[in-house]
């Protein structure tokens, strides 16, 4: 059997659930696989979500950004 690899979230007792998200897109691998996870995880569900594009600046960053927030 093969075990999945899924984030887990550590706390201290003086968690507070969060308000808002805030990801920072610079539309590689790593932050579409963020975004992603924060659109289909139930922590972030109903929370505004700003997606923030950062990096060198590309011709194509619009899309990216767009797509980012069709999937969120």
């Amino acid at each position: 059997m093969r075990a999945l690899k899924k984030p887990i979230l550590a706390v201290t007792e003086q968690f507070r659930e969060p308000r808002r998200v805030l990801i920072a897109f610079d539309g590689g691998g790593m932050a579409r696989r963020g975004v992603e996870l924060v659109a289909r995880s139930p922590l972030f569900q109903g929370l505004p979500v700003h997606v923030l594009m950062s990096g060198k600046a590309t011709r194509d960053g619009g899309k990216q950004l767009d797509r980012a927030k069709t999937t969120l």
